[in-house]
This record gives C-alpha cells, sequence and structure tokens, in this order.
C-alpha cells in the first residue's frame, strides 16, 4: 500500500504499508496458466464466473480450503491473488511485470517490536511494496486506450478474460473471508491489539487489501473502456472495521460505511487515521450500529465549546435589541446577516447584525450593543455566506441566539478568506444566531431555510475532522477528510449542501472546494500523463481508487438528477424524490422531525404547512401525499409505515440502512390520492377462504409463510417445471422497523389466519413470470371493493412479504384458488 500516501495523522504508523514476504517455496507462481495454477499448486479451487455467491455465507467454492494451514493460505494469497493476478492482468496489454519490483528488503528496526514469535514460523526478511505498481498501471493504460479504438471481438475477448480474473479472485478472498467471519464480526474481535496485523490472519487481510487496490486501480480504467461488463461481488475483510474501531471510530461509523458499499481500500486508508484525536471516546454500551452517542444531541446537556485554545470567553449575545432586529427581518421575509468588526486600536470586536437582501441590497436596520460603536463606519454588500455545521461539534446553543466570542471571531476570518480584502468583513449567516428561538419567527426562519442557502453567494463547511489538516495536504488526504467528516453523515447537511452554488470546505489554514483540490493537485505533481486531453487526464487520475471512488461520493452531493420535463408531472416527482432518497438513505439527525422540510427544500416544494406540523410522520404524510407521482417501489421499502387509513402504503421515514435494500425506480410510478396509490402493478389475487386450513400455514425458519400454486399450462410464458405446476413459498418479511401490529397481545403467527376470510391481493415488484425470477418482493393486501366498471381493486396495505419459488410440491397444502396478472392490474393500495 505504499504506493498510497499515508494519512495526516496515522494510526500505528509503523504498520501502515508493510506487508511481509513469505517465502512461496513449492507455492511459487511460475507464470504459467493463472487459471489452472491452484491445481498445480495441489489446491483444490472451484472456479466462478462472477456474480454473488448463491449459496451464502456459509458455502466454499474452496473445497480444501479448511484443511489448509494459515502460512499456505497466505503464501497462496500472495503468489496467485497478488503477484500472480497483476502479471496476468498486464499480460492482457503485453506487459510483463518483474515480481521483484514488488518486493523490497525489510529494515529490521521497523519490525523489531512488531514481530510476534509465536504467531509465524519464520519471520520475513522481505515486504511486499507497491511503489512502482502506478508507473505499470500507466503503461497498461497507455496501451490499453490505443486498443481501444481497434478490433472490437478483441476487445470483447480481453473484456470476458479480466472478468475471469476477477471472478476467480474475488471467489477465493471472499472463501477466505467466509472462513474468518464464522467466529468474527464487528465490535467482538478477539484479536491481541498489539499483534493483529502481524499475524498470520493480519497478513492474510493485508494481502487481500493489497490485492483489491490492483483490482480497483485496474478495473477504474476498464469501466472507461467498456472491457469489463460485470463486476463480481467485492471480497470484505473482517480487519477493516477492526482496524477502524482501534483507531477510534465510532461501530455506528464503521458500519454505515460497510452498508453504503465502501471500498476495501478507503477502509484501509481511514482504518489509518487516527480519530482519537477529536476527543470522542466510543463506548460500545452506549454507542451501537445505528446510534452513536456523540450525534445525539440532548438538550438538557448540550455545551456550546469556545475554540480550539481558548481558555473561556464571554458569549456574544445580541440582546433584548438584538433578537428583537433579527425578529423583525425574518418577518419581512429577509435573510439577517452577522458581521464582526475587528478595530485595530482596540481589543475588543465590534459586531454588527443587519439585514441583507441580496437582490436589492438594502440595507435599513443597524444595530448598536456594548459589542459594537455607533459611529461604526458601514458598508452595503452584495455577498454573503452561510455556515453549514453539525451541532456535535459545539457551534450550536439550544437556549439562546449566543456563541463564543472566540468562535464568532474565528467564523468571521474564515468568512473574509474567501472574498477580497476590499469586501472584508464579509456578512454570514449562521442558525445559532440567525434562527429566533420564540415562534412564530422560528418557523418563518426555518421556512427561509431554501432561499438562505440557495441565494448564498458561498456555502462554508466547518467541521472538526477538517480543520485538523492543512489545506496544502494531497488530493488523497483532502478528499478522504470530507468523506470521513461528520458533516458528510448528517440530514441537514444534505440539504444545506444541495442548494449551495459554491460550496467551500474549511481546512486549518483555508477553504477549498473541491474543483480548487483537483487544481491544486494538479499543479503539483504536474499534468497525470503526456496527453492534454481532459478525458484521458480524468481515466489517469481515476487509476487512484480513493480518488476515483471518494471525489464522486463527495461531489455527489451536489449533483441532482434534473427532473424530466414533459407532458407527464407525476415523472418529474417521481424522479425527484427517488434521486433524493437515495441520497438520504444513510443520512441521520438528531431532530426526525426535519426530515420532510429537508426533502421538501431539497425538491423544491414549498413547505409552509409542513412547519406547523407536531411529528415527522405527519410531515411526511402531508409531503408525499401532495407528489404528483411517486415511484411504485416506495411499497416495497422496509421502513415503518404510516397507519392512517388510506396511508398506510407511505413510509413514515426515508432514513435508515434498511432502504438499501431497495432502490427506487422513477420508471415505475403511481399516484397519490385520498384513497391510496393509484397503481398498475403484476399481482395475484387470493380468493376468500384459502387461509382458513392451517395447512396452509408453514413456519420455517422462524418465519410464517403459506404456498401458492397454479398449473403450468395456465400461466403465461411457462417454463418446465417437474410436477408441472409452479410453486411459490410466499413468506412474511420480519422487520424490526415494521410500524403495522394488530396488538401488543397478538402474536405475528396469527396474520395470515385473521385475513383467512378476506380476499387478497399480493402485490409483485416483479411479474413470477419471468423464467429467470426466483425470488420477488411483495406487499400483501386485503381487498375492500372493486369499482365498476374500470374494475379499479381498492384494497389495504397489511405487510410485506417475499415470494421465492420452490422446487418441491406442497401436497395439500399449496393455495389454487388464485388468479395471476402479469401484465398488471389497476389498483389504490391505501
Amino acid at each position: 500500500m505504499d504506493h498510497i500516501a499515508p494519512p495526516t495523522n496515522p494510526h500505528r504508523p509503523h504498520l501502515v504499508t508493510k506487508v511481509p514476504y513469505i517465502s512461496p517455496g513449492n507455492l511459487a507462481f511460475d507464470r504459467g496458466s493463472f487459471s489452472k495454477f491452484p491445481v498445480r499448486a495441489g489446491w483444490e479451487i472451484a472456479q466462478s464466473s462472477g456474480g454473488e455467491n448463491p449459496s451464502g455465507p456459509d458455502h466454499s467454492s474452496s473445497p480444501g480450503l479448511s484443511t489448509k494451514c494459515e502460512e499456505e493460505i497466505a503464501t497462496i494469497l500472495q503468489e496467485w491473488c497478488f503477484l500472480g493476478f497483476m502479471w496476468e492482468v498486464f499480460a492482457t496489454s503485453g506487459i510483463h511485470i518483474d515480481f521483484e519490483d514488488f518486493k523490497e528488503d525489510i529494515v529490521p528496526s521497523c519490525t523489531t517490536k512488531a514481530v510476534d514469535s509465536g504467531r509465524l514460523s519464520c519471520w520475513p526478511s522481505q515486504s511486499l511494496t507497491t511503489k512502482k505498481l502506478p508507473q505499470y498501471i500507466r503503461r497498461w493504460e497507455e496501451v490499453s486506450r490505443i486498443r481501444d479504438f481497434q478490433d472490437i471481438e478483441k476487445r470483447r475477448a480481453v473484456g470476458d478474460h479480466l472478468s475471469t480474473i476477477f471472478a476467480a479472485v474475488f471467489q477465493f478472498l471472499n472463501d477466505i473471508e467466509d472462513l474468518i467471519t464464522k467466529s468474527r464480526g464487528i465490535g467482538n474481535s478477539s484479536t491481541n491489539n498489539s499483534t493483529v496485523d502481524c499475524t498470520r490472519l493480519g497478513l492474510m487481510h493485508a494481502c487481500c487489501v493489497l490485492c483489491v487496490t490492483t483490482l480497483f486501480a485496474v478495473f477504474s480504467r476498464s469501466l472507461y473502456s467498456g472491457w469489463v461488463t460485470s463486476l463480481p461481488r467485492r471480497p470484505r475483510s473482517v480487519l477493516n472495521p477492526e482496524r477502524m474501531l482501534r483507531a477510534g471510530w465510532c461501530i455506528s461509523e464503521v458500519s454505515r460505511l460497510l452498508n453504503e458499499g465502501t471500498d476495501e481500500v478507503t477502509l484501509w486508508f481511514l482504518g489509518t487515521m487516527d480519530r482519537w484525536t477529536l476527543g470522542k471516546r466510543h463506548d460500545l454500551g452506549r454507542c451501537s450500529q445505528s446510534h452513536c452517542a456523540y450525534d445525539a444531541i440532548d438538550e438538557a446537556e448540550y455545551v456550546t465549546r469556545h475554540y480550539h485554545g481558548c481558555s473561556g470567553c464571554e458569549f456574544v449575545d445580541l440582546g433584548l435589541s438584538g433578537r428583537n432586529l433579527i425578529n423583525s427581518i425574518v418577518r419581512k421575509d429577509r435573510i439577517p446577516g452577522i458581521t464582526v468588526h475587528l478595530q485595530i486600536d482596540r481589543a475588543d470586536p465590534t459586531v454588527l447584525a443587519e439585514p441583507l437582501d441580496v437582490r436589492e441590497q438594502n440595507k435599513d436596520h443597524r444595530l448598536s450593543s456594548r459589542f459594537m460603536k455607533t459611529n461604526a463606519s458601514l458598508k452595503k454588500y452584495q455577498a454573503y455566506v452561510a455556515i453549514s455545521h453539525v451541532w456535535s461539534d459545539g457551534l450550536g446553543n439550544r437556549n439562546a441566539n449566543a456563541i463564543p466570542l472566540c468562535q464568532l471571531c474565528r467564523l468571521q476570518r474564515q468568512v473574509n478568506a474567501l472574498f477580497d480584502a476590499s469586501n472584508h468583513p464579509v456578512p454570514f449567516w449562521i442558525d445559532t444566531i440567525c434562527v429566533p428561538l420564540e415562534q412564530p419567527e422560528r418557523n418563518q426562519a426555518i421556512i427561509a431555510m431554501r432561499r438562505i442557502y440557495t441565494e448564498a453567494t458561498k456555502v462554508l463547511v466547518v467541521d472538526n475532522v477538517l480543520s485538523e489538516v492543512s489545506s496544502t495536504e494531497s488530493l488523497t488526504n483532502l478528499i478522504l477528510r470530507v468523506r470521513a467528516s461528520t458533516w458528510m453523515t448528517r440530514l441537514w447537511t444534505y440539504h444545506e449542501a444541495r442548494l449551495a452554488r459554491s460550496l467551500h470546505y474549511q481546512f486549518r489554514d483555508k477553504p477549498l472546494t473541491v474543483d480548487e483540490m483537483l487544481a491544486q493537485h494538479k499543479k503539483a505533481v504536474g499534468p497525470v500523463c503526456a496527453s492534454e486531453d481532459p478525458v484521458i487526464q480524468l481515466r489517469m487520475l481515476n487509476l487512484n481508487p480513493l480518488v476515483a471512488y471518494n471525489v464522486d461520493h463527495v461531489t455527489r452531493v451536489q449533483k441532482f438528477a434534473s427532473t424530466v420535463r414533459s407532458n407527464d408531472p407525476r415523472q418529474e416527482d417521481a424522479v425527484a424524490l427517488a434521486h433524493v432518497t437515495s441520497h438520504i438513505r444513510w443520512r441521520r439527525t438528531s431532530r426526525p422531525i426535519d426530515e420532510a422540510i429537508c426533502l421538501a427544500g431539497v425538491m423544491n416544494r414549498r413547505f409552509d404547512d409542513l412547519v406547523v406540523l407536531d411529528t415527522g410522520s405527519e410531515r411526511i404524510k402531508q409531503l408525499v401525499s401532495t407528489l404528483r407521482g411517486v415511484p411504485t417501489d416506495i411499497l416495497f421499502v422496509d421502513r415503518p409505515r404510516i397507519e392512517e387509513e388510506g396511508c398506510r402504503w407511505m413510509t413514515s421515514t426515508f432514513l435508515g440502512d434498511e432502504q438499501a435494500k431497495v432502490l427506487m425506480d422513477p420508471a415505475r410510478r403511481g399516484t397519490p390520492s385520498k384513497d391510496g396509490l393509484l397503481v398498475r402493478m403484476p399481482c395475484v389475487v387470493l380468493e376468500p377462504g384459502n387461509m382458513g386450513r392451517c395447512e396452509n400455514v408453514d413456519v420455517e425458519g422462524g418465519s410464517e409463510c403459506i404456498y401458492i400454486s397454479q398449473k403450468a399450462s395456465r400461466l403465461p410464458n411457462p417454463y418446465p417445471h417437474p410436477n408441472g405446476e409452479r410453486t411459490w413459498r410466499v413468506t412474511v418479511s420480519p422487520s424490526p422497523s415494521e410500524s403495522i401490529t394488530r396488538g401488543p397481545s397478538e402474536s405475528p403467527s396469527c396474520r395470515w389466519h385473521i385475513l383467512r376470510s378476506a380476499s387478497l391481493v399480493l402485490v409483485l415488484q416483479q411479474s413470477l413470470t419471468d423464467s429467470k425470477l426466483k425470488q420477488v418482493r411483495a406487499v400483501v393486501a386485503s381487498v375492500k371493493r372493486t369499482r365498476i366498471p374500470d374494475g379499479l381493486v381498492f384494497c389495504r396495505y397489511e405487510f410485506q412479504a417475499s415470494v421465492q419459488l420452490v422446487s418441491r410440491r406442497v401436497e395439500g397444502g399449496a393455495v389454487t384458488k388464485l388468479k395471476m396478472y402479469p401484465s398488471g392490474k389497476n389498483l389504490c393500495v391505501g
């Protein structure tokens, strides 16, 4: 990993880049056939064609793996998955690597303290190195770029070969991780802290990460060339999360990054970043995978913090006259701003609060207080800066519109740095001062939030993680700091970043935009290749896996899918909702009631009627009901439901990791109505009385289910089935987040029996007639009435289910009185 610069403050720096090289003996890669090497080495390794392992985590495609000792596994990783892999990949472009380029002698002083003599039979004298890897990748990219414009068939053949290599290595790494995860998990490591990275287990982990580094770097080029058409499931390292926990990360942060699908190289880098410097001591007793104790804002215990190094200055409170002025500005639908005037001839700064209207540039109020000289010379400002921050960093105040003087002066200096000196002091807006605590002005200020951030000349991101490093650090360090910041995890900050015209990240010495970071990187290292083609420059830059993945992740926060302008307004709202909810599903907030307001602000919807509602679910219901179209996938999202009749199809929140199981596709959309969601979807109608027999109810693995069956000859587009029929198991989806209950005393196993006398509609996410489909999500709804003459079926959303094709025949227990509508039926799901 030493081709990637380490973080500024690495955790356990002596273990950041060194991976011991084991003498391979008779397992040395012989530069022969890559796929047949394990057989030549005496290993039984099944080959995979890519994709996810259908047999689950307990299945191993390498039956002989569990019989091998750890040192043999580490050696085959090193020889086949690292050196052999690179040999085969680069050989596709006629480049032959020198294995000695990836080895270096170990300096004894670097490993003396790290050796665990009880774990390794012989500590190696060499380590693996990737210092020359970028040179090989650049050569490979240049050659492959030329070949992109040649024989298409040959290019496709090379792509297929690369896919085969990826699949084989990924599968082997997954098998190794499967063995490890049987006795390990996040937060329950049994490995000794001082020796974990030096044991053979740590060596396997390091080789996995090194191999994924090579895979990702090469694959990023392949994505642009179109060589590789499918990506196998990336292997996951159990030790990466453990390293992050030791470095001071919260278990909820680690869980979020894993659920987001963060690549192993990024996790490795973050695991070397020292988070203890933030002063947070995450306790597994207080923090969980879904909750961080430090992110929860306790109004009774919240403390506004002073700037680092301040011994305790006074708070700047604008007083009664100042609060009245702020309230007056808000009532006039204007934007209040703060300026801090620093005078050379005195130690006390001068503070001015004034109304701002960036369109009319009117300044009709002045505020005098003990912090301001009444004869201060004031300028008329056209520009202002909106501050975007997280309250857990200590800049908030629940009890007063006041913050410490040290923080106020620090913010003014940082805001001034965004403009020429002739414009100083530049007004800025921060919620702690500019959002009144009293109603109704507070709600009016919240309603104006969209306008505040949209009209701000610049938005400045202030976060403690960013302020730890200088803006002169490498691009990798800066981007990963933004990625690792608390600011990137909060709901309100997504709203603020999305609305910003110009987003600046405040580092220790100065602020930078992402474009400025990239330009600074190019100036520091020079052109990444001889070509001046910006597309090729971008390709070469993206060969760094940390840059490729994380620049996109960071800039994605400012991107918003353009709504499709058409004669169908439903499509516009469906696209907007699908896009926003896909971005916020990993975000968190200490005020769930604000979720609908953030959604409305980003989607450019009015939310005057939302702020007066008392609960988050009421606000979500009000917002969603006003949309002209929503993706039908909202029916299958695994989130709590609104229990009001006619609204049970709505989720009460879009936040939560569970939503990642279902991404909403705006191409499939329905229309909200007072009775429910109007949709046309494939479904199965079960006639009344089918749930009355107990043999129709089965419990497998703790989940209740029924079976439905129909003769294959009666099905559209049937495919052969051993018994001449197709049978599906319909299983109630157990979800801890599900809010639909039938009373505290009722068992979940009663759900099917309760509906035994009702006609049921099994609403399907996809049609069961697809011969390749083995499992599909569904919603069980009870029929209330059918409208004549159009046949619209009104039904009540009951619970979610999973429909899975089964191979065995269910004698006497399958429901056969049913009717399928594979092409869809008009429904109103309420």
